[in-house]
């Protein structure tokens, strides 16, 4: 039973026994107009108490996160939903703040969704490739569940997202229903840059691997320390992105780059100019597109 049915059931008793106290203190209604009585102000009022009209809409917003390299601090993207398939359930805690299911579709799609709790109000987005909202659905079908439904146009075959969370914030648990997707082949897409040290894994890097954190030692001012760019896409699949990302400082006053070598392997020089800290840049602009894809890393210069 979803929390709602079960607050509807837990109101309608109450209204019920109220309603019957009423019924059995007057003879002036017939016992089967007053049945239909009760049973009117048992649905209109339970529906009434157990959905709250007066909370605020929500006004969560997702463009931002197609420049970013790395989105997991702030969702987590759980696997590709099929069409007719529904999720194991999905543990909500509230972090990161959004969980997320991709799936594909094309033009002409009829998309239903659903996101379902049993013990929690359930709000959700449809996105697409480049985190743009496309719907958005809370207290759906007079539940505290979300229900989205669009109909798709795209002129070829592309990667969407349904993303949810708990309207508070409170853990949860939920499941995400997808139906009327065509399950089309997709265009390969680039989804991450990963900015790493190609010394701290000479020679090969994993490229899933979360190198946010890791300084050790520091930049040292008169040794450069070679830096490469891994692409993830779509599809799983990463790709060496060192020669065609655009690398930029935030401080060049304390960190500085130039010069790619590209035997035997392939990285960025990168030194430190003055003590401090900055933070090193590489953007890989999306096909056809002023739309850029980035990753980063924080450096301190000793």
């Amino acid at each position: 039973m979803s929390q709602s049915s079960g607050c509807y059931a837990r109101r309608a008793e109450r209204i019920h026994v109220v309603a019957k106290k009423a019924a059995t203190e007057t003879s002036l209604l017939h016992l089967v107009a007053m049945n239909r009585l009760i049973h009117a102000l048992v649905t209109s009022l339970a529906i009434a108490g157990c959905i709250d009209t007066t909370k605020p809409p929500v006004s969560d917003e997702f463009a931002s996160l197609a420049g970013k390299g790395d989105i997991g601090t702030e969702m987590a993207i759980l696997g590709a939903l099929k069409n007719g398939e529904t999720s194991s359930a999905v543990a909500y805690t509230g972090t990161p703040t959004y969980q997320a299911f991709s799936f594909t579709g094309k033009a002409g799609d009829n998309i239903a969704l659903w996101v379902r709790s049993t013990d929690g109000d359930a709000v959700a987005w449809l996105l697409d490739a480049h985190y743009n909202i496309l719907a958005t659905a809370d207290d759906s079908d007079n539940t505290t569940d979300a229900h989205l439904t669009s109909t798709l146009s795209n002129p070829t075959a592309a990667t969407f997202y349904v993303v949810f969370r708990e309207y508070s914030h409170r853990a949860a648990t939920f499941r995400v229903t997808l139906k009327g997707s065509s399950d089309s082949p997709v265009e390969r897409l680039l989804t991450r840059v990963t900015v790493h040290p190609y010394d701290a894994c000479a020679p090969s890097c994993p490229p899933t691997m979360d190198w946010s954190n890791v300084v050790t030692a520091g930049l040292g001012r008169t040794d450069p320390v070679g830096f490469v760019a891994i692409g993830t896409y779509n599809d799983g699949s990463s790709e060496d992105l060192t020669q065609s990302v655009t690398w930029s400082s935030t401080d060049l006053g304390v960190i500085s780059f130039g010069g790619t070598l590209t035997s035997p392997y392939v990285f960025e020089w990168i030194w430190g100019v003055s003590p401090g800290t900055a933070t090193l840049v590489a953007t890989q602009l999306l096909a056809q597109s002023t739309i850029g894809v980035s990753g980063m890393i924080t450096l301190h210069v000793h």
